[in-house]
């Protein structure tokens, strides 16, 4: 059985990766604090990884991305200048409803100027004048004919009002959401032109780092379900050989995967590793030599200095000068 410390020197790849569970990350880091030497493997392999990126290959932003973005935020403005013409509209068609109201006064002056010529004929036809009761019920008659009419008026500009109010709350969720749409924009093309530099420093020649090769590691039988990827790095610290796996067997017992440089007949142990749901990486540093292949093998134990297990994963490497 290994020790806790050989345990946790297996652990620094999946934990520079992010691969380890919270427990056992946890865990980690408390031997961290009282391990010098995993704490200086730990900072090696990040120094590694932070070359991976320039492997990759240039990745443009989804096209179609900044012209939908685009796009909502116009429709967004065109309904906000559609609505805001609503109140006005409605605005000047208050008016002549506000002056049916003042037009009360130039009524009862017209009704007086008729009664008055009313009495004036009757008297000079010899008729009698009205009763004042029956005048009084006339103009009575009047005014509540009048304020009946005011009441509707007060009626129609409460629905009006009401109407304008939920126009008003339309419109303000209509600018909060062209506002939204705005800000997404905005930080959209700030990613974008972020990912731009990233891209434009990769691209630029590096001093004293040489990137080998990045080789997919294939299965060597149709049962075998891993796959994986070996990559090289060759830095002012030394050639890097970084193996990262996937869908890796469950390891029974003490069994421990293991990584293998191969140049004819000549295998190079190039480390052990384990897994966490299936997933392992490992981090080499060696001496150029001219090797043609780099393999996995599922070994009984960790302790073996040539392979003595299953072989699961490999890759030629030929022509690349390591």
């Amino acid at each position: 059985m290994m020790d806790k410390h050989t345990t946790m020197v297996e652990l620094v790849e999946l934990y520079v990766l992010g691969g380890l569970s919270a427990s056992e990350q946890k865990e980690f880091e408390a031997h961290l604090s009282e391990c010098p030497e995993c704490v200086k493997q730990v900072e090696e392999m990040k120094k590694v990884l932070d070359y991976l990126p320039l492997a990759a290959t240039p990745v443009q932003p989804p096209a179609g991305m900044k012209e939908r973005i685009l796009g909502h935020v116009l429709q967004g403005e065109a309904g906000t200048a559609y609505a805001s013409a609503v109140p006005n509209a409605a605005g000047q068609e208050s008016v002549p409803a506000a002056g049916n109201g003042l037009n009360q006064p130039a009524e009862s002056q017209a009704t007086k100027r008729s009664s008055a010529a009313e009495r004036a004929s009757a008297t000079e036809s010899g008729t009698a004048s009205a009763p004042p009761r029956a005048i009084f019920m006339r103009s009575s008659r009047g005014w509540r004919a009048a304020s009946a009419g005011l009441a509707a008026a007060v009626i129609a500009l409460g629905v009006y009002s009401a109407q304008l109010r939920g126009e008003v709350g339309q419109l303000e969720l209509q600018s909060a959401e062209a506002e939204a749409a705005k800000q997404e924009l905005l930080a959209a093309q700030n990613e974008a032109d972020r990912l731009q530099a990233m891209l434009n420093d990769a691209l630029k020649p590096s001093q004293g780092l040489k990137l080998g090769e990045a080789v997919k590691l294939d299965p060597v039988s149709e049962d075998i379900i891993a796959q994986g990827l070996a990559t090289i790095v060759i830095d002012s610290q030394g050639t890097h050989l970084v193996v990262q796996a996937e869908n890796l067997p469950e390891l029974q017992s003490n069994e421990a995967f293991q990584v293998w440089l191969i140049k004819g007949e000549d295998k190079r142990n190039a480390g052990t590793f384990l897994a966490r749901d299936g997933i392992g990486a490992l981090h080499y540093t060696f001496e150029p030599e001219d090797y043609d292949t780099v393999a996995i093998t599922v070994e009984p134990d960790a302790y073996g200095e040539q392979p003595r297990g299953r072989l699961i994963l490999a890759a030629p490497i030929a022509g690349a000068d390591i």
